[in-house]
C-alpha cells in the first residue's frame, strides 16, 4: 500500500516477519524510497535498451559488460567468486558501484531529508567512502582488523581502492580469495549495524561489528571452502595459519 498524500510506502504482509526477513525489507524500503513515482496515472517498469521496453537477460549481461573500465570488471568477476553468502555479495557490489541508498545517494536522487549528516557518527556527508572507510566508527573497526593480523598499511580512502588492495603477500591467491571473505563481512555488518541505528533505535559499536564480522569470516571460510578445518577459537587467535 502506498499513503497518497504523504506518499510513504505501507508493506501489509499475511504473518510476522523473522528477524532477517525485516533487514530485507527495510533494503526494499530504502530502494523503493529513492525511486520517483507519477503521483497521478499508472506507473510502470521499462527497460530503454530494447525494442518494446522489455527486459531480456543478455541485454542486462551486455551493458553491464560495457560498463566501467577493465580492471574494475575483473574486480567484479573476482567478487562473484568469493565464498561468501549471495545477499552480501550483492550488497558489496551494489556498494563498488555506489549504488546502495546511503543518505548521500538519497539526496542526489531528489528524495528530501531532514540531513545528509553520517547516521553513524552525525559529523559528516554519509557518502560510501565515508560510510565504510572514513566514518570513525568504520575507522575503528579497520582498526580493530588490522590490530587481529598485526597489519600496518595506509588505509586507502576510496571503497574500491580498499577493496582492490585487500591482498596479504602472507597468503598464496587462492588463500586470499577465501581471506575477501572477511571484507565482505566487515562491509555487511557496518550496513547491518547503520542500518539498526537509523530503524531500530541501534548504537554503533564498532567492537561489536568486528566480532560479528569475524564470526561471519569464520563461518563462510570453514563451511564453504573444502578441505579447510579450523575451529573458532584458532580462527580468532590465528586466522592467517588457517588458511596456510
Amino acid at each position: 500500500m502506498v499513503n497518497v498524500e504523504s506518499f510513504q510506502w505501507k508493506l501489509l504482509w499475511r504473518r510476522e516477519l523473522f528477524e532477517w526477513e525485516k533487514e530485507l525489507q527495510e533494503q526494499l524500503l530504502l530502494i523503493l524510497n529513492t525511486t520517483q513515482w507519477k503521483r497521478n496515472g499508472s506507473n510502470d517498469w521499462i527497460w530503454g535498451k530494447e525494442e518494446g521496453n522489455s527486459y531480456i537477460v543478455k541485454s542486462g549481461y551486455a551493458l553491464l559488460e560495457n560498463t566501467g573500465d577493465r580492471m574494475v570488471k575483473e574486480e567484479f568477476q573476482m567478487l562473484w567468486n568469493l565464498k561468501a553468502a549471495p545477499l552480501a555479495l550483492f550488497l558489496v557490489w551494489r556498494v563498488l558501484w555506489n549504488r546502495i541508498p546511503t543518505r548521500a545517494n538519497l539526496a542526489v536522487r531528489g528524495v528530501q531529508l531532514v540531513s545528509t549528516t553520517c547516521s553513524m557518527c552525525n559529523m559528516y556527508e554519509e557518502s560510501v567512502d565515508h560510510l565504510f572507510l572514513n566514518c570513525d566508527i568504520a575507522r575503528k573497526v579497520w582498526d580493530n582488523y588490522d590490530k587481529w593480523i598485526d597489519n600496518t598499511t595506509v588505509r586507502p580512502h576510496s571503497i574500491l581502492n580498499h577493496f582492490q588492495s585487500f591482498y596479504l603477500m602472507k597468503l598464496n591467491n587462492k588463500s586470499n580469495l577465501v581471506w575477501l571473505g572477511v571484507w565482505v563481512a566487515v562491509v555487511w555488518e557496518i550496513w547491518v549495524q547503520r542500518n539498526k541505528v537509523i530503524f531500530n533505535e541501534g548504537v554503533d559499536d564498532a567492537v561489536e561489528i568486528f566480532s560479528l564480522a569475524q564470526l561471519k569470516g569464520w563461518l563462510w571460510a570453514k563451511y564453504k571452502n573444502i578441505g579447510l578445518y579450523f575451529s573458532l577459537a584458532e580462527w580468532l587467535l590465528c586466522p592467517l595459519q588457517c588458511l596456510k
